[in-house]
């Protein structure tokens, strides 16, 4: 199999979602860094730089939206997909600067076909 240079940060506070996310990624090629937090994640991001963040929307501390907020202060040019089972809670929020979302469950063959459709080939 072919090795994307592509970084993904994966953030999710459940281990399984975090674990089944990771593995999707890392069988299609990708190089996944994870966090179960959005500080965490943050730090992450600084420290190392990635291409893309998924993340969950419900989290301790920090949820998905904020974490994506502060990624894009930093840099605003990184796609992000928003992983979540609350698609009917977004309905009233304002998601216009989130790139992607996908909705929980997904296979892992969705999760990679999310990620492979927002970045270059």
């Amino acid at each position: 199999m072919r090795t994307l240079s592509n970084k993904i940060l994966a953030v999710d506070d459940d281990d399984a979602i975090l674990g089944l996310t990771r593995e999707s990624l890392q069988r299609a090629g990708f190089e996944v860094s994870v966090a179960r937090t959005g500080k965490y994640a943050l730090e992450l991001f600084e420290a190392i730089g990635h291409d893309l963040v998924i993340t969950d929307l419900t989290m301790p501390e920090m949820n998905g939206l904020q974490l994506i907020e502060e990624v894009l202060r930093i840099s605003p040019s990184t796609p992000t997909i928003l992983f979540t089972t609350e698609t009917k809670e977004l309905d009233e929020t304002d998601t216009s600067f989130v790139t992607k979302i996908l909705a929980k469950p997904a296979s892992p063959k969705q999760i990679a076909e999310a990620v492979r459709s927002l970045l270059p080939a």
